[in-house]
């Protein structure tokens, strides 16, 4: 028989393969993709968003957090799919993403009475924010406004869980993206530029 924690994770996870589902119609619907694209990965995309919903449930658990981190899997996974079929970030995801974070966070400050979270939220998503806009500025060739802003997002999400949080994923990023240039270069696979 399953513990009541295992049922709530293994509902998240259901929950989660069917918003994949939502996010795989609402992407396919767009004339830009392409149907026979979009088939070929439909269950790889609903698989992937139940089990990050059921790895957040296991984090957060259920907490006034997790609508948020929930809606930050939703609009990663959709984003990915229109990033990965036509190289862009849309505005109309991005930007009401920064009205709903807030929308969704504010209860978890609100009942613990810790506001440090939205200090470091704000915080982490102006740095990011200032970050990724210098790097667009100094290599407009690999990095897009639309990363720039999503970058921003992220900053507020990570601010809030803690400052390492935000030190660990924006090194990281960084040190990810130097590592696949260097070795797309040195493959051919692009220029230096």
């Amino acid at each position: 028989m399953m513990t009541n924690s295992a049922l709530v994770v293994t509902g998240m996870a259901t929950s989660g393969f069917v918003v994949g589902l939502a996010v795989n119609a609402a992407v396919h619907r767009s004339p830009r993709h392409e149907r026979t694209t979009l088939a070929s990965r439909r269950f790889v995309i609903e698989l992937t968003t139940a089990l990050l919903f059921a790895a957040l449930t296991l984090r957060f658990g259920i907490t006034a957090e997790l609508p948020a981190y929930l809606y930050l899997v939703t609009v990663g996974v959709a984003l990915t799919l229109i990033d990965f079929d036509v190289r862009r970030l849309p505005d109309s995801v991005i930007l009401p993403s920064y009205v709903i974070t807030v929308v969704l966070l504010l209860p978890a400050g609100a009942g613990s009475g810790d506001w440090h979270g939205a200090v470091r939220g704000l915080s982490g998503m102006a740095a990011l924010l200032v970050l990724y806009f210098a790097l667009a500025l100094a290599y407009p060739n690999g990095l897009g406004f639309g990363d720039v802003k999503l970058a921003g997002l992220i900053g507020l999400y990570l601010g809030w869980l803690s400052w390492n949080a935000l030190f660990v994923a924006a090194f990281g990023s960084l040190l990810i993206a130097t590592a696949g240039g260097t070795a797309a270069v040195l493959t051919k696979r692009a220029s230096r530029h």
